[in-house]
């Protein structure tokens, strides 16, 4: 019965190990399109700054140019919080990464633990019953 209850939370664990490694692997997708996305929008946002600061110095009382000086503006505002959303993303995705790695760690360990005391109690079994085997002769002399 115990013997049983083992090999299910060993069951259950590497269960546990591989579902959070696939967890792992598409987190760790995830994050490189993130990275990638997140270039792009700092690119994005370096060419909206190149294209207001060209604006910006051509400005002379020139109501046409006031006017695409503010279009850059918001552009570049919006840019900018399209790269702070796009940061924030990517540190949300490396902490789980992180947590999910412990998560895995943990549960190897947990893993190696249960092995041991598998390993111990079959021992102790084996013992037991090399004992009463060993009495079992000396009854027969």
């Amino acid at each position: 019965m115990q013997q049983q209850q083992q090999q299910r939370d060993m069951a259950r664990n590497l269960n546990n190990i591989q579902t959070a490694e696939e967890k792992l692997a598409n987190e760790e997708r995830k994050l490189k399109k993130l990275q990638t996305k997140s270039t792009e929008k700092e690119a994005d946002l370096k060419a909206n700054l190149q294209e207001l600061a060209s604006l910006e110095s051509k400005a002379n009382n020139n109501t046409d140019i006031k006017k695409e000086i503010e279009k850059s503006k918001k552009r570049v505002q919006k840019s900018e919080e399209k790269v702070a959303k796009s940061e924030s993303e990517l540190e949300k995705s490396s902490n789980k990464i992180q947590d999910l790695q412990n998560k895995i760690q943990a549960a190897k360990i947990q893993k190696e633990e249960l092995i041991k005391k598998h390993e111990e109690e079959k021992r102790v079994k084996e013992e037991e019953k090399a004992k009463k085997e060993k009495e079992k002769q000396e009854r027969k002399k």
